[in-house]
């Protein structure tokens, strides 16, 4: 609803609505009361990872995802316009349709192994990975960026696309990179 929070923790989900605070659980429908990542849907939905898997909650009633999801510690959701759901764990980022999950490849290779952060827009997709740098797939075709492209780092934490069309991308021990065009320049403060 209109003017609510909700919140992630480690103790299940809140939702604030004129100055109260409801909590959600296992016994609500949460596949674990271990929020890792939350993410707006299609009118009312609200997906919510856990460190045991995927919940959708459609206004207040939790539903579990399902069994195709079960168990996976989610790191990252990113809702698409055209109803996919992309998921990132630990090993990989995942593509979940019509109640379907699968891997997504480079060639024989999982991408993004420890998934962080995932950024959609209209025809990019940004995954920002632990250890793999930062990947970005346009019409089908995935390319890497790592440390050695003036990332700086290989360990991408979040991304986020400015008003200015920047890309805004933080990294652990190396700080905030900008990429605007096709440069990447390390802030310093």
């Amino acid at each position: 609803p209109r003017g609510s929070l909700w919140v992630a923790t480690r103790d299940g989900l809140l939702l604030r609505e004129e100055g109260v605070f409801q909590r959600f659980d296992q016994g609500s429908g949460l596949p674990s009361t271990e929020i890792t990542a939350l993410a707006r849907g299609a009118g009312d939905e609200l997906w919510v990872g856990t460190r045991k898997g995927l919940a959708l909650v459609k206004g207040k009633t939790v539903k579990d995802a399902g069994p195709s999801v079960g168990g996976i510690e989610i790191r990252a959701l990113a809702p698409a316009k055209d109803g996919i759901l992309w998921i990132g764990t630990n090993d990989g980022l995942l593509r979940f349709a019509d109640n379907q999950l699968e891997d997504v490849l480079v060639g024989e290779a999982k991408v993004g192994r420890g998934v962080r952060s995932i950024l959609v827009e209209d025809d990019v997709l940004w995954v920002g990975t632990e250890g793999q740098g930062l990947w970005r797939r346009t019409k089908g075709e995935w390319e890497n960026y790592s440390s050695s492209s003036r990332l700086g780092s290989d360990h991408i934490r979040h991304i986020h696309r400015d008003r200015q069309g920047a890309l805004w991308i933080s990294t652990w021990k190396e700080g905030l990179v900008r990429y605007y065009g096709s440069e990447f320049t390390p802030i310093t403060v």
